[in-house]
Order: C-alpha cells, then sequence, then structure tokens
C-alpha cells in the first residue's frame, strides 16, 4: 500500500515537473536546478551525519589533543619536533594495544610515565602525555561503544 502511495506522488512530481517545464523554463534549466538542490540536500545531510557520528567526534577530538601535545611540546617544553611526534606515536601505539585492559593497569602505564618524566626532568611534559594517553583511551571507548551501536541498528533493521 505505501508503495502505492510513493508511486502516486511521484507520478504527481513527474507531472508537474513536465507542465511547467513546457510553460516557460526550458527542461535543461529545470533538470540542472534539480541536480543543484539534489547536491545541496545531500551535502547538508553529509555534515549532519559527519558531526552527529559518536565515532568521528571521538577521532576529531583526540586529533585535537594531539595537535595540543604536539605545539605544547615543542613551544613550551622546548623539545625538538621529532622527539615529540614519536613520544605522540608511541603513546598511540600504547593506547591502542592496551585499551581492552583493567584500569589498573592504565593506572600503571601512567605511573611509569610519570616516573619516567622525574628521571629525565621533564615532569609537566610526562604530564601532558599521559594526558594524551587517557585521551586515546577514552576516544577508543567512543568508538568501540558507535561501533557497537552501528551493530545494533544494522541487526535491527535487518
Amino acid at each position: 500500500m505505501g508503495e502505492e502511495k510513493n508511486r502516486g506522488t511521484k507520478e504527481i512530481k513527474i507531472r508537474e515537473f513536465v507542465e511547467t517545464a513546457q510553460k516557460g523554463s526550458s527542461v535543461k534549466q529545470k533538470a540542472s536546478r534539480a541536480k543543484r538542490e539534489y547536491a545541496m540536500k545531500n551535502r547538508r545531510f553529509a555534515y549532519r551525519e559527519f558531526f552527529e557520528n559518536r565515532q568521528t567526534q571521538a577521532l576529531f577530538i583526540y586529533a585535537v589533543c594531539v595537535l595540543a601535545e604536539i605545539l605544547t611540546g615543542v613551544f613550551v617544553f622546548e623539545n625538538p619536533v621529532v622527539w615529540v611526534c614519536v613520544l605522540a606515536v608511541i603513546e598511540t601505539l600504547l593506547a591502542v594495544c592496551f585499551h581492552h585492559l583493567p584500569v589498573w593497569i592504565h593506572a600503571a602505564v601512567i605511573s611509569v610515565e610519570v616516573i619516567a618524566g622525574i628521571v629525565f626532568e621533564q615532569l609537566l611534559f610526562a604530564g601532558v602525555l599521559a594526558c594524551l594517553y587517557l585521551a586515546a583511551i577514552f576516544s577508543l571507548r567512543f568508538i568501540k561503544i558507535g561501533r557497537a551501536s552501528c551493530r545494533e541498528r544494522v541487526l535491527r533493521d535487518v
């Protein structure tokens, strides 16, 4: 019954399109206007989907945290850029490897980072790296939650 209703509305739209095309404007103008409207509607939908997606939000926030860590390490603590970027990559790899483990292991990793910061006289920079590690862990948790909700939606739709 829903298909019959959709078919009827589609036929009405087609008739309106043909009738208005015959009255004044050319079919090419109507078609190009319809293409533009369709593209604008899809673009708005894509932006909305992008900003409503939890996984995308988590990755965007983590990217901002990495950028802040690099800028802080280079300009505030005056460390070499390569060294700061390598530490950011190491923190990310640690988070990816350990994100499914219990909380006490995360506490151990952070405490080892702080001890290394004390030994190398870079305690504040070690704190920044620990914050980056926590941001990576939280981002991975949000991504995991987002994937689970996507699976639920797919299974519900099937």
